[in-house]
């Protein structure tokens, strides 16, 4: 219903504006013909007459209007100014005349000669000759005239004369065409302005349907424009822009939105892992702390004796805070590497003489083990945070050291990919549960505690190896084999 009434407005409204301008402008000129025309048409009338008879008076200063050459250029004269004229002498003989009855003055000419011979000879000086104008009717036509009559120079008289029933026959046809025009323009606006109101108004309408389909988030609808481009197409490609820009702000929008969603998961998930964190340190830093205050009250309370008791009790002690000191350490590393705040300072060195140091620094722990480690020779130059990758590689040995079994071999290899390198740390023994590989890198979980509390383990390391890899943008993971498990960490070749 709102569209119908929006549709009919506009064009009413175009009708009539079509109407008022162009019937406006024919009131204003049937107007000005009934009230100016006349006095116009009699000015200029009056004027016409005047120019002629200054014609005559300066062809009658040297004779050369009564000559007989002239008469032809005298009638041409009074029919293209559509006037009759006649020169008489002083006595009233008549001298040169326009009209067809040439051989008599009529009767109304007559009476005005007779009336205006007080007419005083002009000058040649004088810039106005002596003329007078009238206006009279003649007896037997009953037409009415405009008439000038004038003296010249030499004292002969001129009468000249136009008719006013051409003005008022001429006004009378001038209205009735006015009428004509008016009822035929009055038709046109309608149909002309109908049409011209269907054409914007169906634009509008197209825009409108647009404006709504864009309301309802319809942003496939376009405005299509026409061959002569015009300010409508300029709004409807204004529509075609608001809708584009409409669209990447809803999905900004949205975008904002599911990340604001994904944020609010990440902080419930992260205030998770931080009570788990807090609940797994106290109960990591709960035994150590344990063992210390128990040896140190047995000492307290002498119950070690002999020198070997206080000093299996003093080591005892000792171990236990050497152990919570390198978790402590290890917690700080942790947080500051998942925090950001450790700078990784990217350096290119050759991975496997690390790996050869490392190395080196556990072999008397693993011969007490009877553990064979196999590392690779070849030079692997890489780009990354050279303690950092210490961190991972230590890591990743220890873990194989205290876990290796079956054949006790461990083999340390850096295979080339490209663009990377893939380290990895492989040790014979058992598979790790398939149920505890997603949860590895976790913090503080630990597959078999017992064993892992008997080599000092925290369940730290591997979720500090995670957290360096997150620093380095690359990979780390864990894969079962047949004769045993694998540890991998990705290295980039290249400074991009």
């Amino acid at each position: 219903m709102k569209k119908k009434r929006i549709w009919t407005g506009i064009n009413q409204k175009i009708v009539i504006i079509f109407l008022v301008v162009i019937n406006g402008l024919i009131v204003l000129t049937f107007l000005i013909n009934f009230f100016l025309l006349k006095d116009y048409y009699a000015r200029n009338k009056v004027g016409n007459l005047e120019k002629v008879y200054g014609i005559f008076e300066d062809q009658s200063r040297d004779g050369h209007i009564y000559s007989p050459d002239y008469r032809l250029q005298f009638e041409q004269i009074c029919a293209n100014f559509n006037l009759d004229a006649v020169v008489t002498s002083g006595s009233g003989d008549l001298l040169l005349s326009s009209m067809d009855e040439s051989s008599a003055i009529p009767g109304s000419l007559r009476k005005v000669l007779a009336e205006n011979r007080d007419l005083p000879v002009p000058s040649t000086s004088d810039e106005n000759p002596s003329s007078r104008q009238i206006r009279v009717a003649d007896s037997h036509t009953h037409e009415e005239y405009l008439v000038l009559i004038g003296r010249f120079s030499d004292g002969n008289f001129i009468v000249i004369r136009s008719g006013v029933e051409s003005l008022k026959e001429a006004a009378f046809i001038l209205r009735k065409t006015l009428f004509i025009a008016g009822t035929i323009s009055v038709i046109l606006s309608v149909l002309v302005g109908g049409l011209a109101a269907r054409m914007i108004t169906e634009r509008i309408r197209r825009m409108q349907k647009l404006a709504r389909r864009m309301s309802d988030l319809d942003f496939d609808a376009k405005y299509q424009r026409t061959t002569n481009y015009d300010e409508l197409d300029d709004l409807g490609e204004s529509l075609n822009e608001l809708s584009g820009k409409l669209q990447t702000s809803i999905g900004e929008l949205k975008t904002a939105n599911n990340d604001l969603k994904k944020g609010l998961e990440i902080r419930d998930k992260q205030e998770k892992m931080r009570r788990e964190f807090l609940s797994n340190a106290s109960h990591e830093l709960k035994t150590p702390i344990a063992v210390i205050q128990g040896y140190a009250e047995g000492l307290q309370d002498g119950i070690a004796q002999t020198p070997e008791d206080i000093q299996f009790y003093t080591e005892t002690i000792l171990d236990e805070a050497n152990r919570m000191n390198r978790l402590v350490r290890q917690m700080i590393n942790l947080n500051t590497l998942e925090y950001g705040k450790n700078m990784v300072s990217m350096e290119r060195f050759d991975l496997m003489a690390s790996v050869r140091s490392l190395v080196a620094s556990q072999k008397i722990l693993a011969s007490g083990m009877r553990i064979d480690i196999e590392p690779e020779n070849e030079p692997i130059h890489i780009w990354a945070d050279p303690t950092m990758t210490e961190q991972v590689i230590s890591n990743y040995l220890s873990n194989a050291i205290h876990y290796c079994g079956g054949r006790k071999e461990i083999r340390l290899r850096a295979k080339r990919e490209p663009k990377r390198v893939r380290f990895s740390v492989f040790n014979t023994g058992d598979p790790i549960p398939e149920a505890a590989l997603d949860h590895l890198f976790e913090k503080f979980y630990k597959v078999d505690k017992a064993r892992s509390r008997a080599y000092g383990g925290s369940g730290i390391g591997l979720s500090v190896v995670k957290a360096i890899s997150e620093s380095f943008q690359q990979e780390c993971g864990v894969i079962n084999h047949k004769d045993g498990v694998e540890f991998y960490f990705t290295f980039d070749t290249t400074n991009a």
